[in-house]
């Protein structure tokens, strides 16, 4: 199964870059990102369907989405390993949020966080609020909250003072657990009695402000559809590519619509990004199970190493892009121009959070393979 479904984390893997670049952009070229205050209205991406290479609200959106289809894939099958499933997936997560705030811990004790310094010159409050950070940047949490919040408070409450990145967590772990519940509650209904409670646990959601759920039960019944061969009658022909190219323009779009977007610009309420986000995401899912050049592209060596350093690379890059990427970029810019400061620096970056990811892939597998033999004792068999 894990084979098959290399192309699945191909796709989780090109999303984590986008969240990188995303990122990276707003720290350090802010004015061309079109995100936040000084942007230039001629020269940015946000106004283009280019944004989607770098709008890392749809890049987590995706996430979910591909969370719901991998983690009910099996389940809906094998439904006795839904307790199990449900009971290991906090440790599961546990391990490498609980490093990176550790890790920014340790770099704001030992003086080593630069990220002010550099938002001085880039201009970045994005960058200058420690990523719009409750703590903007203040940094007074002890060695124990930082504990308490990489194990628990980020998975539980959704806090993430000490790495921005992490405010996905509590939507993971809850939205992983509602997966777990919907397969438990539809293993034996029909698709279309499958689809019908879904869209009413959506609409509960929906009047909760709990929007990115759906993305999960969205992933949840592809997968089912998937696997009982529902999706044999969906031809890769003219109809799925137009659905496609529609969805990687709305994966492009953030609110309020300008420049291309200008005919969304009615539509300024987060839900409406979230839910067109959430349905592309999942069309872009559908093509790559229905084309086989897309699932030959996503298996490429690039894609499964992308794949392979996703989650790592998700929770690293921003503390190194506040640590030894401020540092290098306010070495880098005096003694050469901004763009070929910020050109080398990206590079830099990207290959020392390549390989800080890599090593935390390693550990991560390790991690995993314990959690599964802890848990796999842990069973509700009906035999």
């Amino acid at each position: 199964m894990k084979k098959k479904l290399n192309y699945l984390e191909g796709i989780r893997g090109w999303a984590a870059l986008v969240v990188f670049i995303h990122h990276f952009l707003l720290g350090f070229v802010p004015q061309r990102h079109g995100l936040i205050e000084g942007f230039i209205p001629e020269g940015n991406l946000k106004e283009t369907p280019f944004f989607l290479l770098l709008n890392g609200s749809a890049a987590v959106t995706v996430f979910f989405v591909l969370s719901g289809f991998v983690l009910s894939l099996f389940l809906w099958e094998n439904n006795d390993y839904v307790f199990r499933s449900v009971i290991k997936r906090w440790p599961r997560l546990i391990l490498l949020p609980l490093i990176s705030v550790i890790f920014v811990y340790c770099l704001n004790e030992y003086h080593l966080l630069y990220f002010k310094r550099a938002a001085v010159i880039t201009h970045s409050s994005w960058m200058s609020d420690f990523a719009y950070s409750t703590n903007k940047g203040m940094i007074t949490e002890g060695f124990a909250d930082a504990f308490l919040q990489g194990s628990l408070f980020t998975f539980f409450r959704g806090d993430a003072s000490l790495n921005s990145s992490l405010w996905t967590m509590n939507i993971e772990f809850i939205g992983s657990i509602i997966v777990f519940a919907f397969v438990a509650i539809c293993s034996t209904q029909t698709l279309k009695n499958t689809i019908i409670l879904a869209i009413i646990i959506s609409m509960i959601f929906f009047f909760n402000n709990s929007y990115y759920y759906s993305a999960f039960l969205l992933g949840a019944i592809l997968s089912k559809a998937h696997i009982g061969n529902k999706l044999e009658k969906i031809k890769n022909g003219m109809a799925l590519r137009l659905a496609l190219f529609t969805s990687i323009i709305f994966l492009g779009y953030v609110e309020p619509g300008t420049g291309f977007y200008t005919f969304m610009s009615h539509y300024g309420m987060d839900y409406v990004r979230i839910y067109l986000h959430s349905f592309s995401a999942a069309v872009v899912v559908l093509y790559c199970l229905k084309s086989e050049s897309m699932r030959r592209y996503l298996s490429s060596n690039a894609s499964i190493f992308l794949g392979r350093i996703s989650f790592p690379l998700y929770v690293i890059h921003v503390p190194i892009l506040f640590s030894l990427s401020s540092l290098l970029f306010i070495n880098l810019i005096q003694a050469l121009s901004y763009p070929i400061s910020v050109a080398l620096l990206f590079i830099v970056s990207l290959i020392a959070c390549f390989a800080v990811a890599y090593v935390l892939s390693i550990v991560d597998k390790k991690w995993c393979e314990l959690i599964n033999y802890v848990f796999k004792p842990v069973n509700f068999s009906r035999k």
